[in-house]
């Protein structure tokens, strides 16, 4: 069986009008943009998509950094091309995860790879499509459409997980019960959503502090807004951290508390007890001479007794604060 062939499509502006161009006549665009292209591209075969990267002059590091997922994002700069990977975030459910997609960009052409179906790739190509001589300025404009859609797709996400925090909040301090369940899937989502901000916020601090030749001076104050926005979301991620930390602790005390009250009442039940078996394992012991034994106010007389030291050792508990 042939191996499926990987899905590319292009958008070239030249100025004047708006091309789009698929399969192999999509790679055309990248030799020959007229103002600004964008080539994005479906990694179906990885081995033909690595050979036609290096065959366009991207460095094998770089290109193996764009075609894996768990590689940690990082900021590339070749002789007159530029690399990052982008950790687009994708909620599946309750749970939240990242899709990579690897950028490289030069003068008027930015391509993108992806091994997943990525959305906010397709909207942001759908932009350019209705507003190309807006979005499509430069190559450098749509990279930065990509990051800032990329960026805004965290804050709905961190949306909902504080929405989880107030309700388990709320929850713990009016009921003292809590589903740890769900407290440790948001301690999950927090840790997935901090590990991929954190070298995206690396990697623009990157953009806007080195002197890059395909990141104009005109451009880094977009990508300076979107590095605020990164380390707002990280500032908020790590306040929702301490908040659910705090949580539970909270609840773990409660626990704590309610088992040390259990403990207090089972010790002074057990002492009790003990107390008054004292008494009556006395005159349980069968011996033929015991003081009282044949008399006839004997029972009634230990009887008396043991309620006589119970009611003593409650007095004596309930002074001390233990009841």
């Amino acid at each position: 069986m042939e191996p499926v062939a990987n899905t590319a499509r292009s958008l070239t502006w030249d100025g004047h009008q708006l091309v789009q161009a698929e399969g192999e006549a999509a790679w055309a665009a990248f030799d020959q943009p007229a103002h600004a292209a964008w080539i994005h591209v479906h990694v179906v075969d990885e081995a033909s998509c690595r050979e036609r990267l290096e065959g366009l002059g991207f460095h094998p590091t770089a290109v193996e950094d764009a075609l894996t997922d768990h590689e940690r994002p990082s900021l590339v700069e070749g002789e007159g091309w530029l690399f990052l990977s982008l950790p687009v975030l994708a909620v599946n459910g309750e749970r939240c995860k990242c899709h990579e997609v690897g950028c490289f960009l030069k003068a008027k052409c930015l391509l993108t790879v992806s091994k997943a179906e990525v959305p906010e790739v397709e909207r942001c190509m759908a932009s350019f499509a209705r507003r190309p001589k807006e979005v499509g300025q430069s190559a450098a404009h749509l990279l930065h459409g990509l990051v800032d859609m990329t960026v805004d797709q965290y804050f709905p996400a961190l949306d909902r997980t504080q929405d989880v925090i107030d309700t388990l909040e709320e929850r713990v301090f009016v009921t003292g019960q809590m589903g740890m369940r769900d407290a440790l899937r948001v301690k999950r989502n927090l840790i997935e959503l901090r590990r991929n901000l954190s070298p995206l916020r690396d990697e623009l601090a990157g953009l806007l502090r080195r002197d890059l030749v395909l990141v104009p001076a005109k451009i880094k104050p977009y990508f300076q807004d979107v590095y605020d926005h990164t380390l707002r979301l990280l500032e908020s991620i790590d306040l929702n951290r301490d908040l659910l930390a705090t949580i539970l602790d909270t609840r773990l005390n409660i626990i704590s508390n309610r088992l040390g009250e259990t403990m207090k009442m089972l010790t002074v039940a057990a002492t009790i007890l003990m107390s008054v078996t004292l008494v009556s394992s006395i005159y349980g012991m069968n011996f033929r001479h015991m003081p009282e034994l044949a008399q006839p106010w004997g029972y009634p007389v230990a009887l008396l007794l043991m309620v006589l030291i119970a009611g003593i050792e409650l007095w004596v508990f309930r002074k001390k604060g233990l009841l």
